[in-house]
C-alpha cells in the first residue's frame, strides 16, 4: 500500500483549481467579446473633426493623384489577368467581395478582419485604423463594399465618405456607430452620401454577415 504525502495532495488540489480557475476566466471573456464592439471604449461625444489624433501635414496627394496611380495599377492587373483562365476569374470574381473596414479602433479592426476570413471564399478584405491612410490608398471601382466608422479623429466616417464618392460613384457604404443618428440633418450637411445602411454596435458575428450580405445581393 502506498501512503501519499501530505504535500502531493495539497499540491493536486490547488492546481486543480487553479484549472478551474482559469477555465471559468477564458469562458467569461468569450461572453464578454461574443459582440463586436460591446464595451470597447466608452462613448465620448464630440463635434465632428475636432480633437484629432490623426495629423492632415503632409497629405498633399490630391484625388487626381490617386486616380492616376489606381489608373495604373488597374492596368497592370488587367494585364496580368489575361495570362489566367479567364472563365475562372468571371466565376470567383461574382462570388468574391472585397470589402474596405475603417474603424479607429484596433481592436474592432481585429474582431471585424477574422468575422470575415471565416468565409475566404467570399470576402477579401482590407482594413485601416487611419481614415487618411484609407484615402490615399484606395482603389476606386475596386472595392464592393466599405465598412466605415463613423466617430474617428481627425476625418469623420461622413468626410471619408463624401472623398471616396469623388474617387469612385459606384462604392457602397455602411456606416457603423455606437450612437444615434440624425439622418435628415446628416444629408443637409453631407448631400453626395447615401445613408442607406447603419450598422449599429454592438453586433454579433452572424449578424454583421447578414446585413454584409443583404448590402452586396
Amino acid at each position: 500500500m502506498t501512503v501519499a504525502n501530505g504535500s502531493q495532495l495539497q499540491t493536486r488540489v490547488i492546481s486543480m483549481d487553479l484549472t478551474l480557475d482559469m477555465c471559468k476566466l477564458f469562458v467569461a471573456k468569450r461572453q464578454a467579446t461574443s459582440l463586436i464592439g460591446y464595451a470597447s471604449r466608452p462613448h465620448i461625444p464630440q463635434e465632428i473633426g475636432s480633437h484629432s489624433n490623426y495629423s492632415l501635414e503632409g497629405f498633399d496627394k490630391s484625388l487626381d493623384e490617386i486616380r492616376t496611380n489606381s489608373n495604373h495599377d488597374s492596368a497592370v492587373e488587367a494585364k496580368n489577368a489575361r495570362k489566367s483562365d479567364l472563365s475562372s476569374i468571371r466565376s470567383r470574381s461574382q462570388w468574391l467581395k472585397r470589402i474596405l473596414i475603417v474603424d479607429d479602433e484596433p481592436d474592432i479592426i481585429f474582431t471585424l478582419k477574422s468575422v470575415f476570413e471565416e468565409y475566404p471564399a467570399r470576402f477579401q478584405v482590407s482594413a485601416h485604423v487611419n481614415p487618411v491612410e484609407a484615402l490615399s490608398t484606395f482603389k476606386p471601382n475596386y472595392y464592393d463594399l466599405g465598412l466605415i466608422d463613423i466617430n474617428m479623429p481627425g476625418m469623420n466616417g461622413f468626410q471619408l465618405c463624401e472623398k471616396l464618392v469623388d474617387l469612385d460613384a459606384n462604392i457602397r457604404v455602411c456606416f457603423m456607430t455606437g450612437g444615434e443618428m440624425n439622418q435628415e440633418a446628416i444629408r443637409e450637411i453631407y448631400p453626395k452620401i447615401s445613408l442607406g445602411c447603419f450598422i449599429k454596435k454592438p453586433i454579433g458575428a452572424s449578424e454583421l454577415v447578414e446585413r454584409v450580405n443583404s448590402q452586396l445581393d
